[in-house]
């Protein structure tokens, strides 16, 4: 009786790491949107004044629309917003950091990069509600569309 519990909670005790490391998978999650400028002012304008220079703020809001259907709603729909500052690190050539909070349906992201000239380079970081946790990239690029904006998408991996 005793070698029969025995190899019972043994075999008990076996499984529960198999089902462990089943529950702790991640799923992929890739959000298009087009970004549409609503505010940009400069927070910090170091000396010389109205000239770019290294240290320089600029802050960035923008409203976010659907580029495909998702979060329940159409194409073109209207489903939040984002927050960008940018801080000039060199001027010849341009170059700033980045730090972005995006607000959706369901929660935030933060993301963090660099730009340089045209191309920007974007780190998921964390995130808030479902996006808790998330890591992954983000791209930014001209929206071919017939609405205003750019096109952002973000490339997400979810625990």
């Amino acid at each position: 009786m005793r070698l029969l519990l025995a190899t019972a909670l043994g075999a008990a005790l076996l499984a529960l790491p198999a089902q462990a490391a089943q529950g702790t998978g991640s799923a992929t999650q890739t959000i298009s949107l087009v970004s549409k400028t609503v505010n940009f002012r400069l927070t910090v304008d170091r000396s010389p004044k109205g000239l770019p220079n290294k240290g320089d703020v600029l802050r960035e809001e923008s409203v976010l629309s659907n580029h495909v259907p998702q979060f329940g709603k159409r194409k073109c729909a209207n489903v939040g917003s984002d927050v960008g500052l940018y801080t000039v690190v060199t001027v010849r050539p341009m170059r700033m950091k980045l730090r972005v909070t995006v607000r959706l349906p369901g929660g935030n992201l933060r993301g963090t990069g660099t730009i340089a000239g045209t191309n920007v380079t974007l780190r998921v970081v964390g995130g808030t509600g479902d996006f808790a946790n998330a890591r992954g990239t983000g791209t930014v690029r001209e929206h071919n569309g017939a609405r205003p904006g750019v096109l952002n998408v973000y490339r997400l991996q979810l625990p």
